[in-house]
């Protein structure tokens, strides 16, 4: 086994950055929020304290007492002369809308993402914008994994979904900026102005790590959705003592179910994170078929029991920290639209180490010999599963 080398791996993420249009920027602060009560919470701080702009994209903004207190939110936020963009995706929020027209009708400009109307469709249906982001007045930003609704505020409902997520401020805002302004591009009609100069003396919520290097992922600037699964596949090639792996929807391919077999083969401590309590039965059993060789391979796999488990999150070397909306399954890697922050930071590697090893102690680890017991059923229904898995 290699020892960990942090100058080596943050070059290797700079390289990397310059061929995605991706730079890592330094000078950040940067705050980790530990739950989704914790990431909806600063979310709604943001808004309170907004004086210009604010800006979002979300997945699922659920129409009940969560989501429509984000619509009150925004529509005190617009009487009071603030610009307000929303972009929501058309099928994440498929169930209900009302809330957001409603929030339109207050002044707010709310685009849907890929409708799903035949009159009203861009682009190709099956192409979603799965991002969890706000930005307020170019200067902070919250990324992370939640969604805003009741399911995910940990704060006020005690089984919710458990997540965690980065709040920002720095130069790195300018690139998130300038991100959603290509989102919001591909969307609407109508063009947003340049960034204004940050505020001074204004921060994400909360207690903050200075001095960050911070790089943001998306893949819109080259308009390649694969960006993020190079970016898997850099991390553990280039992981010299361990991988922690927090993910929602684990479904990963043959290539990457490769690479994590062999970094785990080649002494490195490869620890999977994922959900044992699920909302998507169809992807935790397609997910359960790639767990055979990779426990072969001595790959550490948990299951979190009773509560779900939705964040995204890596650690590489207790140097870097990755924390965004991206899953590690075919979606996220060929069709959404997806956003991570990588963090080059060992202080915040090892807070969001703490948070992802509390988890663990609630899990229930995977012994292969275990596995390879369960129910021929299971194992048949899993097969199945994976083989369809890009439909999932």
């Amino acid at each position: 086994m290699r020892l960990p080398n942090p100058a080596s791996l943050t070059q290797r993420l700079l390289s990397f950055g310059q061929v995605e249009q991706s730079p890592l920027r330094e000078g950040n602060r940067t705050v980790l929020y530990p739950s989704s009560g914790a990431l909806l919470e600063a979310s709604r701080e943001l808004i309170r304290t907004a004086k210009r702009t604010i800006e979002i994209e979300m997945y699922i903004w659920a129409c009940d007492d969560v989501g429509r207190g984000f619509c009150e939110l925004l529509a005190e936020s617009v009487t009071r002369g603030l610009q307000v963009r929303v972009l929501y995706d058309a099928v994440g929020c498929w169930e209900e809308s009302a809330h957001l027209t409603a929030l339109a009708a207050h002044g707010a400009t709310v685009v849907p993402f890929r409708p799903i109307a035949p009159w009203r469709m861009r682009g190709n249906i099956n192409h979603r914008n799965h991002r969890k982001l706000i930005i307020v007045d170019d200067t902070v930003a919250i990324v992370g994994g939640a969604n805003w609704g009741a399911d995910y505020d940990s704060f006020r409902f005690p089984e919710a979904f458990l997540d965690v997520g980065f709040g920002v401020s720095g130069p790195v805002v300018a690139d998130l900026a300038q991100d959603f302004r290509r989102v919001w591009a591909m969307e609407s009609d109508e063009p947003i102005p340049a960034a204004q100069a940050p505020r001074s003396a204004f921060d994400p919520p909360g207690e903050a790590f200075a001095d960050v290097p911070v790089q943001m992922l998306s893949g819109v600037a080259r308009g390649d959705r694969s960006s993020i699964r190079r970016l898997y596949s850099l991390l553990i090639r280039s992981a010299a003592s361990e991988l922690f792996v927090a993910n929602s929807y684990f479904v990963p391919g043959r290539r990457l179910v490769r690479h994590l077999s062999r970094a785990a083969r080649r002494g490195l401590d490869v620890t999977l994170l994922l959900p044992g309590h699920t909302d998507m039965k169809w992807v935790q059993m397609a997910g359960r078929a790639t767990y055979e060789p990779l426990l072969a391979a001595g790959v550490r796999i948990f299951e979190r029991k009773d509560r779900m488990y939705h964040g995204k999150a890596a650690i590489v070397d207790g140097q870097v920290a990755v924390v965004g909306s991206s899953n590690l399954d075919p979606r996220s890697f060929r069709y959404n639209l997806e956003l991570n922050l990588n963090a080059s930071h060992p202080a915040l590697a090892t807070a969001l180490r703490s948070v992802l090893e509390a988890e663990l102690a609630l899990s229930e680890r995977i012994e292969l010999a275990t596995f390879r017991r369960r129910p021929w059923t299971q194992k048949l229904w899993s097969r199945v599963a994976y083989v369809f898995r890009s439909l999932l």
